[in-house]
Formats: structure tokens, sequence, C-alpha cells
């Protein structure tokens, strides 16, 4: 097993965007420049998520009670990442509205042993790779849910989910710390919807094979290129990357 950092979906991602982006990434050098619009729906999610958090670790929706996850979600929101005093009111708004339909909507939910902010990492192939999971639920038919959130406007489409590298990651990783199947739950929370991104043994032999030849690629490069693109706009690493370090 390498020694070098463990590998996660998003990096791969970001490889796929640009090799060097993957590099500074991997290697812990990103760095939060200035603020960009793009943060305002950043500070809205790490909001929402902190607040589930919280519910979640007092037992869940049942027992904490909506004001309260409203209070949080007032006290944690950063309006300071969002573009202007405008934008600002608009994701404010968002996520008090997502978090009082979602109180709604599992208040009755029966839950039995759960973790949240679940942290993952394991071999899949030659690598080691990490993925996080917002909670952890083993429900009251035995059955074992990873739960990821999404406060993206729109919903990843079942064709999406059944490729996507994140919630695969996850379900590779789940399974093999649980030593059997489980299922993977994504929360579009601006539509109220919960999508299954469980992944059948087929999908996840192929998406197992997509990390392993991304993987392969990846690592392999020794001078890895800068890409610029439309991407560029929201790297983190854009202050120290040779395509604008000379501009």
């Amino acid at each position: 097993m390498s020694h070098e950092p463990p590998l996660t979906a998003a990096l791969l991602e970001a490889f796929v965007l640009c090799p060097m982006k993957f590099r500074l990434y991997r290697l812990g050098n990103a760095q939060s420049g200035v603020t960009r619009r793009v943060e305002g729906a950043r500070a809205l999610h790490a909001a929402v998520k902190h607040c589930l958090d919280e519910c979640y670790r007092a037992g869940g929706p049942g027992g904490y009670p909506v004001q309260r996850l409203l209070e949080d979600f007032t006290r944690s929101f950063d309006g300071r990442a969002c573009a202007d005093s405008r934008e600002e009111e608009e994701q404010r708004a968002t996520g008090l509205r997502i978090l009082a339909e979602y109180h709604a909507d599992h208040l009755g939910d029966a839950l039995c042993d759960l973790r949240v902010d679940v942290a993952l990492e394991g071999p899949i192939d030659a690598w080691t790779w990490r993925a996080q999971a917002d909670r952890r639920e083993a429900r009251p038919d035995g059955s074992v849910a990873y739960v990821m959130y999404s406060t993206a406007r729109r919903p990843p489409s079942p064709g999406a989910l059944a490729e996507d590298l994140r919630t695969g990651v996850l379900q590779l990783l789940a399974e093999g710390a649980e030593g059997r199947p489980v299922e993977v739950e994504v929360h579009a929370l601006r539509s109220r919807r919960v999508l299954d991104a469980t992944k059948r043994p087929d999908q996840l032999a192929a998406l197992t094979q997509r990390l392993r030849e991304t993987a392969t690629s990846a690592t392999a490069l020794a001078d890895p290129p800068a890409l610029r693109g439309r991407h560029c706009r929201w790297c983190h690493a854009r202050s120290i990357c040779p395509q604008w370090s000379t501009r």
C-alpha cells in the first residue's frame, strides 16, 4: 500500500479538470483565496450541515425542536461569504426554509444506532481512499445507510448517481468497513427528496475500474500540466498555480 496521501473522489474529479489542481490539492497546498460568489453556496451548505449534525447528535428531529434548529442556522451562517447583501438574504432565507422543511419531513423517523460526520479510509485496489458521510444510520429493519446532504439547486439524476464517484467510493469503503452491503442515500435538501445512490454489484465493478484507470493516470504524472478553464474561478490553489503565478 502506498504511503502517499489518501485519494478521494473529489481529487479525481479535480484531476479530470486539471492535473495540476489534483497535485496541489493532494499535497495540501491549496489555499483559500479571494472570496468569490460561489462561496455563498458553500457557506449555505456548511451552515445547513452543521445544524443537521447538531440535530442528529441529539437523536434527530424528534428530540430537537425546529425553533432551536433555525436559531442554530442564524448563528452559524456566515453571510460574509456572499457576493452582496441581496445574495446574503437569499441564502439565509433558503437555509431557514430547507431546515424547517427537513425537520417536518423527518420528524417521525425511527432511528437506532446513529453516528454523525463519519470518516472512512481504506484500500480500493492499490491505493488508500478516503470518503466522508454526513451520517450513518443502523435502521430498525437491520439495514445500514450512509447519508450525504446536497444543497445544490438541481439534484443529481438517477443516471448521474449511478456513475457518481463520491457516493461510489463511499459505498465501497462502507461495505469494506461493515463487512456487508449498505445503502447510500443523497438527501436533496432543496427539493425535499431522498435519492437512492446505492450501486448494484455490476455498477460497483465498473466504478472500481474507473477509479483504477484514473488513479493510475493521476499518480503517474511526474510533471502534471496546469490547464486553464472556467474551473479556475473556484480553484483554491489558483494563487500558487504556475498558469496564474506568472500573469
